[in-house]
């Protein structure tokens, strides 16, 4: 639902929506999740994504990485 109001909005706004996705890896199989970054990638919005897994890559090459431990927020590389 939420990834067909975002196509909605995609197209009635000029700004581009962001979507937050927490850890989707950890609910899909190999094949669901790649049909979820398939919709994503066309959607072309703004992504925040959350990973326990530091090389997940899947969306493309993030512009900017954060690592959380304990409350602490660092900003990596």
């Amino acid at each position: 639902m939420v990834l067909a109001l975002l196509q909605r909005l995609r197209g009635a706004q000029r700004s581009r929506p962001t979507l937050l996705l927490d850890d989707p890896a950890a609910e899909l199989d190999a094949r669901h999740l790649g049909a979820l970054v398939e919709l994503v990638k066309e959607l072309s919005c703004q992504l925040i994504v959350t990973s326990l897994h530091a090389d997940l890559t899947l969306f493309g090459i993030p512009e900017r990485v954060f690592h959380v431990e304990h409350g602490a927020v660092t900003r990596m590389g």
